[in-house]
C-alpha cells in the first residue's frame, strides 16, 4: 500500500507553523471594576456569603492591568465592565470604569449606569460616555430601583 498523507488535526499559519484550532472568545458579561466597595450595598456581602467567595475581596482595589492579567490567566478573553448606580448611591461609577476602559479597551467593554430618578441628567451622562468613552450599554436592575421593567422612567 502507498504511503498516505496522515490528516493533520490542526490548521497550519504562516507557511509550516502548526496552531491549535481557534476557539471562540469568552467573554464575560457582568464585571464591577475591582475597587473596593463601602457599607451600603448589602447584597453584594450576601451575594459573597452565599457563594462561599472570600469576602476580603470586597475591601481589594485592583488596578486595570491586574484584573487584565487575572482574566487572562482565567482565559477570559473580555469583559463587559459595569457601572453600579443605584437610588441615592453611586456604587462604580462610569467614569471609574472609563479608567479600565481607556487602560485596555482590547479587554474591557464600557456599560453605563445611571440615576434613573433624573431622567435629562441620565441622558446626558449616557451620552457622553457613548459617544466620548466608548460606552457599549447601559446597565438597568429593575429591582433595585423598585421599578418594573416597564416603568415610564426608563423611556424619558
Amino acid at each position: 500500500m502507498p504511503n498516505r498523507p496522515r490528516a493533520v488535526a490542526r490548521e497550519e499559519v504562516d507557511g509550516n507553523q502548526p496552531s491549535r484550532r481557534r476557539r471562540a472568545p469568552v467573554i464575560d458579561a457582568w464585571v464591577n471594576p475591582a475597587i473596593p466597595l463601602t457599607d451600603g450595598v448589602p447584597e453584594a456581602a450576601r451575594l459573597f456569603q452565599r457563594s462561599g467567595a472570600d469576602a476580603a475581596l470586597l475591601s481589594q482595589r485592583r488596578t486595570p492591568s491586574e484584573v487584565s492579567a487575572l482574566m487572562a490567566a482565567a482565559g477570559v478573553d473580555r469583559a463587559a465592565l459595569c457601572a453600579w448606580t443605584r437610588p441615592g448611591r453611586v456604587v462604580f461609577s462610569n467614569a471609574e470604569v472609563a479608567e479600565f476602559v481607556r487602560a485596555d479597551p482590547g479587554r474591557f467593554i464600557g456599560i453605563a449606569a445611571v440615576d434613573l430618578l433624573r431622567p435629562v441628567e441620565a441622558c446626558r451622562e449616557l451620552e457622553h460616555y457613548v459617544r466620548v468613552e466608548g460606552f457599549r450599554g447601559l446597565r438597568v436592575v429593575p429591582w433595585l430601583w423598585n421599578l418594573p421593567p416597564n416603568d415610564k422612567h426608563y423611556y424619558p
